[in-house]
């Protein structure tokens, strides 16, 4: 139905965190750095691997992305490391999707079926000498532990339809009863340490979402309007400022907002456009499509933990509320 909102099925949070999962082990293994990508476009003389056209320049512009050759998913348990990932143009790669490298290149890209299998047999040859398989043992316990948690969590979220029905019912029976909860943003200045917290029958609420920091700094006189990321300091990765903004914000003006709930702030970036180049950060290995934005917490340079870059040279203002 047009308008819908298409809802979170439990499948998704499921891949999600094998993907972590994956991302972790990688990790463990190495990852994959700078300097393999620069290994991988050599090897490659700067072609693409699947279609064999020359990407020197989408490589010197940053319009680039990176595929996994054996899928990083639950089946496959393909890792982010030298020897599985390459260096392709976005268009190849939406072509490309989820099919084999192999099927691909045979059925669907141009050239003899000698070049074809010219081009298979260099993948396959790349895999080989990387050494990838001999780092990757055990292939069939991961595959193993990915299905388990992935059954895990759609188990649980399947399990917490007993609790949604318990806490609505709840909701439902006394919800004229309860007192209402007031949220108010004020206005906020370098001078004031003015609260956006209102207490109202014994309530307490002490939180601040995108909406509502954007409205804070509008009232400071900052024009944040257009590509806005928003991100709050999280446990769960560390402690760090996690985003995942569009790979297309580079290519124009783009805001950044970090909230630090500990200290009550709210920091305030302005990234003029072009600023940053798709090889001066880290694309999220499954979605090449979205930045994969680690800000350090506690850190005045604001450096990304993964692209090593300091946003300090974009900051424009820090609100507390």
């Amino acid at each position: 139905m047009a308008g819908t909102i298409k809802r979170t099925n439990p499948g998704d949070a499921a891949n999600i965190f094998v993907r972590c999962m994956l991302s972790d082990i990688s990790d463990l293994l190495g990852g994959f750095s700078k300097e393999d990508l620069e290994k991988t476009v050599e090897y490659f003389d700067y072609k693409c691997p699947y279609t064999g056209e020359d990407i020197s320049v989408e490589y010197k512009t940053g319009k680039w992305v990176l595929d996994h050759l054996i899928p990083h998913n639950r089946e496959s348990v393909g890792l982010n490391l030298y020897g599985n990932i390459i260096v392709t143009t976005k268009i190849t790669n939406a072509a490309k999707a989820a099919k084999s490298f192999e099927d691909f290149i045979r059925f669907e890209t141009k050239g003899t079926e000698e070049e074809k299998e010219k081009r298979i047999q260099k993948i396959r040859n790349f895999q080989k000498e990387s050494g990838y398989f001999d780092k990757v043992k055990n292939i069939d316990e991961i595959k193993e532990l990915c299905k388990k948690e992935y059954d895990s969590i759609q188990n649980k979220l399947q399990e917490h339809k007993s609790d949604y029905n318990r806490i609505l019912e709840i909701k439902n029976t006394d919800s004229a009863a309860r007192p209402k909860r007031i949220f108010v943003v004020n206005s906020l200045d370098s001078k004031t340490n003015t609260s956006n917290i209102v207490s109202r029958n014994n309530y307490r609420i002490n939180r601040m979402s995108k909406s509502e920091a954007i409205s804070c700094f509008r009232s400071n006189g900052f024009s944040v309007y257009g590509n806005i990321t928003f991100s709050s300091e999280n446990d769960s990765y560390g402690r760090k400022f996690w985003a995942n903004p569009k790979i297309d914000f580079l290519e124009n003006d783009w805001w950044l907002i970090l909230n630090d709930i500990d200290k009550r702030e709210i920091h305030l970036f302005f990234i003029p456009a072009n600023s940053l180049s798709y090889r001066d950060i880290y694309p999220r290995s499954d979605k090449p499509d979205l930045i994969d934005l680690q800000i350090n917490y506690n850190d005045y340079s604001f450096e990304d933990s993964r692209s090593k870059v300091c946003f300090k040279k974009w900051f424009k203002k820090t609100l507390k509320y």
